[in-house]
């Protein structure tokens, strides 16, 4: 007996030990990094959770993987099952093909025996690492002081990375978990007041951290912004008071600088209110399609729309053309005191960085009252239920069609309170009521992000740019059919023209296609038969030639 456990001892021992994986530089400055948070739970069943997952970040093709936290249940500290859990991870995150950072959260590690098998398995505690022209930097969240986040030693440790990172375009830190959102007595915690202002010398950083399961980007804040990117912790702090911008289900992409669903929004000059497109052409931000709002009723089908937006020295402008097989406008006084989101209307809303918290909606509806529309302008407050009608000097116009509506809109900088003009960020949303009868109306939005709460209102970051000329989109929905089939349609810019749309359930292409060019846009349409087995339930993935597009769940 003894023998046979010394040589399944042996076995064991003489396993290959997965190999480490080097950065390796290609002369670029895009980076493409995978984030991961709360992985303990997946541990525990990794055939069904982990492994599905890591297959798909195989095929992603990104340049390193970061793991916030999460590896060891909080109660196991200082255990032998502490110890097993992380060998777990090691080896089960050993079938990356790229490098992997394990940075400690709120499972670790703070007595001296938990400490000592993490650094064995994973590394420091803190550490950095250069790569692309940029500096990253993983930070631990608690330090083995009871009542303490950060040791003096580590504060001084960011401070030396700060300083030391010369030429790098930008510092990106990671931690597990949002340390910043803390309340403490005095109203300032430690975050703030140790790790913060260190961040602020640098001119420019970026914070990525984990345990949230709702994606979320706050406007910058002293050079500083932050960004939670990981999945599968609970809601805590004031996690209700924030703005969405999406969900994260078991990871997270963080493409280029930092950035996440941050969109080059063009000047346009020259622009006329009057409920034409003549004077558009190919300018601005094309959006080929609003898609219907998750969990908003919907009606199906009998109503298309597509945008333009830009931004001029007045402020936003926009012009939708509607496609509507019954319109419901104001035709009547009685109908003038019907709500606009209970009629066929068209709303921007939009939220400046430097105002946060403070959304304004713009909503149009078509009126055949003495040829005008009707025009509410409201704000409503971060933690405010309802929109507020307010005074303003937003204007538009629209032009009715037998079909439809072209809606043309202008929400002028003096209503939210900034001066506009290249560089600056804000939010944006367009939303689309469809009111077939005096019932909830349909929602239609762009890109709306199935968040809990209001999903028409979750908002696009979005960048002003000076250049002129049209700045086209890609655009991806994917829905499912009768008899078990997927439905993933992608438009686009007329460049794209003949470039290869490849669709992935796990490893397996389930779906093959060509983006052809029709009438100044591209669209490929592919129906396929759902995917069966372990890769069922699975999100897709849809890559554009060999660049991976987006994830998408057909609902």
């Amino acid at each position: 007996m003894l023998a046979v456990g010394l040589a399944a001892l042996l076995v064991w021992g003489c396993r290959p030990k997965p190999k480490p994986v080097e950065l390796v530089e290609d002369g670029s400055k895009d980076f493409h990094v995978v984030v991961l948070g709360e992985t303990a739970g997946m541990l525990a069943d990794p055939d069904q959770r982990l492994a599905p997952m890591l297959r798909r970040i195989n095929a992603a093709m990104c340049d390193f993987v970061v793991v916030l936290g999460g590896v060891c249940d909080p109660a196991w500290i200082n255990t032998d099952q502490t110890t097993q859990a992380m060998e777990q991870a090691r080896r089960e995150f050993g079938s990356l093909r790229m490098p992997r950072f394990f940075v400690p959260g709120v499972d670790a590690v703070i007595r001296d025996t938990s400490r000592r098998a993490w650094e064995k398995r994973f590394g420091p505690m803190w550490r950095s690492w250069t790569y692309k022209n940029n500096r990253f930097v993983a930070l631990c969240s608690q330090s083995s002081t009871p009542g303490q986040r950060f040791s003096e030693k580590q504060v001084r440790f960011l401070a030396r990375q700060v300083e030391q990172r010369g030429q790098r375009e930008r510092l990106y830190v990671f931690i597990a978990e949002p340390l910043w959102e803390e309340v403490s007595n005095d109203g300032l915690n430690e975050w703030e007041r140790k790790i913060h202002p260190e961040l602020a010398k640098a001119h420019g950083a970026t914070v990525i951290a984990g345990r949230w399961s709702q994606f979320t980007d706050l406007p910058v804040r002293d050079g500083v912004r932050y960004i939670t990117a990981g999945g599968g912790g609970l809601e805590f702090g004031r996690l209700r008071d924030r703005p969405f911008l999406g969900p994260v289900l078991d990871f997270q992409a963080i493409h280029g600088a930092g950035g996440h669903h941050r969109i080059d929004l063009p000047r346009v000059n020259n622009i006329v209110l009057d409920g034409k497109d003549d004077d558009w052409a190919d300018r601005g931000l094309a959006i080929g399609k609003l898609v219907p709002a998750r969990g908003a009723p919907v009606n199906p089908g009998d109503c298309q729309c597509r945008a333009q937006l830009g931004w001029d020295d007045r402020g936003i402008v926009m012009i939708a053309e509607v496609l509507d097989d019954v319109m419901l406008v104001e035709r009547t006084a009685a109908d003038a005191r019907v709500p606009l989101t209970r009629r066929d209307a068209v709303r921007l809303v939009a939220e400046s960085d430097s105002r946060y918290g403070e959304r304004h909606a713009l909503t149009a509806a078509p009126s055949m009252l003495a040829g005008r529309i009707a025009l509410r302008q409201a704000v409503r407050r971060e933690g405010e239920k309802d929109w507020r009608i307010v005074a303003g000097a937003a204007r538009g116009d629209c032009h009715l069609a037998r079909n439809g509506y072209l809606m043309e809109l202008l929400l002028p900088w003096q209503t939210l309170g900034i001066t506009g003009g290249a560089g600056q960020t804000l939010g944006l949303q367009i939303v689309l009521f469809d009111a077939d009868d005096r019932s909830a109306p349909g929602l239609f939005a762009w890109q709306p992000f199935p968040t809990t709460g209001n999903h028409a209102e979750q908002l696009n970051r979005v960048r002003l740019v000076d250049a002129e000329g049209g700045i086209q989109q890609l655009f991806v929905e994917g829905a499912l059919l009768d008899h078990g089939r997927v439905m993933v349609e992608l438009i686009g810019s007329a460049d794209m023209a003949d470039r290869s749309v490849v669709v992935l359930s796990g490893l397996n292409s389930v779906a093959r296609g060509r983006m052809l060019l029709k009438r100044g846009q591209t669209q490929c349409r592919l129906i396929f038969c759902r995917p069966v087995g372990e890769t069922a339930d699975e999100p897709l993935e849809v890559y554009l030639g060999d660049e991976r597009i987006q994830s998408i769940r057909p609902q």
